[in-house]
């Protein structure tokens, strides 16, 4: 035992034991030192000891980046009835900022040059298509109207701390690559997405983009992505980020006020990408977030009011949307770059995470932060928004489901149906498919054929067997689309029974059409086939694995799906069920089954 002398000012001494020594025998050399100092007349009195053990402190951050007190989306700013921001600050002091983790802005170009963004910038992944050259800064320097919307969200996404410039990203040390394809407002040919999405795929992790097709008229049914960029991300998902997948994050879009879908944008819908909404500074869904069943999560998008800006990082000098060197905006192209940031802590966390594994994460990690009457829990136990996917996203939540995940991989089993008998669409018209196989599912596809020459008074509801519905379509404003084989997403039956019948509803109530076809397609956990439980449905009836009575004449079921009752080899199937009774009288009951088939 050794005398370390007092603790500080205090009339207490510090002894230590050396770690060699067991614990056991600790107590008896203590025991032995106060006798031998009371033989010695040095002997005072003891009368408090306690063993000294080392904790684990964290340190409090100092952030003193000068917009930072306004950053209302990431830090709490002040009390809230709903939160309504990241809660940022909680991981960021455990030292989850986004080391290690590249997101690429895929926009207009970043200003490398600009102090808070500077330092994370990544050079040898980054590249300009609109100019061929390997800088991604911007050329077209007019203010309002000039490249400042890709510097913005590398603002949003990753500002370093302490950099005293503007304010701070949600990942504040990831690294920034900038791919420009957007510059003065340049047209864009398929070859150049399909070259710009998967530009350095095994260097770049993340993928922001705040950008989609042109809208024409309100609620249009925009372009899906052409053949090359299609197959490009194919590819990425399966190559990408060292075969794990790169991430792909996409703005919902900003046309909610004009009853705009982002079901109807194939970009944003594709279900490898990660759509993101907004909520405003009231926690609440913002009218220009647009909604729809492919709906992933929501980050702070805010609005144009003073109280609800994103305050962020601008082009130097006059060149950018405003005079300084910082700026605000809002929307949906906020909450995209703010989403990849959160990205990075979580991949930072577990970097082995595919494109799906993350996917589940953020099942897991996002939160029903206010009481909008959209939600509802569906058959898997999540609760599902048409207006914010899972929920706002919980960083703190998510980095922990990250880690909990492990290198377990989801890997994928898929079952695809067809209706292909016209039917007409009187009223609401309800057609069924019916699914044998049983798995927990993910990613619910529809495609869908109809005669209708304008859409605009059409809605679609698929409905799972669970009960869970997700509108697919509702009415909007848009006289010029068709269906033509259209694809729809839906993430509102995660972790449902794919078991069961499912249900479209299809009504129109302008012209008088026909549902020519539709298409199911289920993606689920292929280590649950077989397995998923049949869930209980939201009127706590269970639903019946029988075909559903047909209402009408309006309502169809397909002619191409057989349900199987019960079936061993074409060979009558008996049950000899014996029963002792008290008497010891046996009674021999023979239930017999035999293979039957009805038509769905």
């Amino acid at each position: 035992m050794q005398y370390e002398g007092k603790v500080g000012i205090l009339d207490v001494h510090l002894f230590s034991i050396p770690d060699s020594q067991k614990r056991d025998q600790s107590a008896v050399s203590f025991v032995q030192w106060l006798e031998s100092s009371k033989e010695g007349g040095a002997y005072h009195p003891v009368t408090w000891f306690e063993e000294q053990i080392k904790r684990k402190r964290e340190k409090r951050m100092d952030i003193r980046d000068p917009l930072y007190q306004d950053q209302w989306h990431l830090h709490s700013v002040k009390p809230a009835e709903v939160r309504n921001h990241l809660d940022l600050e909680k991981v960021w002091e455990k030292g989850h900022l986004g080391k290690g983790i590249r997101i690429a802005i895929v926009d207009d170009g970043i200003q490398t040059t600009h102090p808070d963004v500077a330092a994370n910038i990544a050079l040898d992944s980054s590249y300009n298509f609109n100019l061929n050259k390997p800088s991604p800064d911007p050329t077209y320097l007019h203010g309002p109207s000039g490249d400042w919307h890709g510097t913005a969200s590398a603002g949003a996404a990753a500002a370093r701390i302490d950099h005293y410039t503007c304010g701070v990203g949600a990942a504040p040390e990831a690294e920034l690559a900038g791919i420009a394809i957007l510059q003065n407002n340049a047209d864009v040919s398929d070859s150049v997405e399909a070259k710009a999405l998967v530009y350095e795929y095994h260097k770049n992790h993340i993928y922001s983009n705040s950008w989609g097709p042109i809208q024409p008229g309100a609620g249009h049914m925009n372009e899906a992505p052409g053949p090359l960029l299609d197959e490009a991300i194919r590819k990425a998902i399966k190559e990408g980020r060292g075969g794990k997948g790169s991430i792909y994050v996409w703005a919902a879009g900003n046309d909610g006020r004009a009853q705009d879908n982002c079901n109807y944008d194939g970009y944003a819908n594709m279900r490898y990408t990660i759509l993101i909404g907004s909520v405003d500074n009231t926690g609440f869904r913002p009218t220009y977030s647009e909604p729809c069943a492919a709906l992933t999560a929501v980050t702070p998008g805010g609005t144009i009011t003073a109280a609800a800006k994103i305050f962020t990082t601008d082009l130097l000098g006059p060149n950018g949307l405003s005079d300084g060197n910082c700026t605000t905006f809002a929307g949906t192209s906020a909450s995209c770059p703010m989403a990849a940031g959160v990205l990075a802590l979580v991949l930072e966390a577990n970097p082995g995470l595919s494109w799906l594994d993350l996917q589940y994460v953020l099942a897991k990690g996002a939160d029903k932060h206010n009481d909008d009457p959209d939600w509802v829990q569906n058959g898997g136990g999540y609760w599902v928004s048409h207006h914010y996917g899972w929920g706002l996203m919980n960083p703190e939540k998510l980095i922990i489901a990250a880690q909990e995940w492990g290198s377990k991989t989801i890997k994928e089993h898929i079952i695809e149906k067809v209706h292909a008998e016209p039917t007409k669409i009187e009223g609401v018209t309800k057609t069924a498919l019916y699914v044998e196989e049983s798995m927990a599912l993910h990613h619910v596809e529809v495609k869908l054929w109809t005669t209708n020459r304008n859409v605009a008074n059409t809605e679609v509801i698929l409905e799972s067997p669970f009960g869970t519905k997700a509108r697919l379509v509702e009415r909007h404003r848009d006289t010029l689309s068709s269906w033509n084989g259209w694809k729809f997403l839906s993430r509102m039956h995660w972790g449902e029974d794919s078991k069961g019948d499912w249900t479209l509803y299809i009504s129109d109530a302008g012209e008088k059409a026909e549902l020519t076809k539709w298409e199911l397609i289920l993606y689920g956990d292929e280590d649950t086939l077989g397995k998923a439980e049949t869930p209980t449905s939201q009127d706590d009836e269970q639903p019946t694995t029988e075909p559903k009575e047909i209402e009408n004449e309006n309502e169809e079921t397909s002619e191409f799906d057989v349900t199987v009752v019960f079936e061993e080899d074409n060979m009558m199937n008996i049950l000899i069920v014996a029963t002792v009774v008290v008497a010891l009288i046996l009674s021999l009951i023979f239930v017999a089954y035999y293979k039957s088939s009805r038509k769905k």
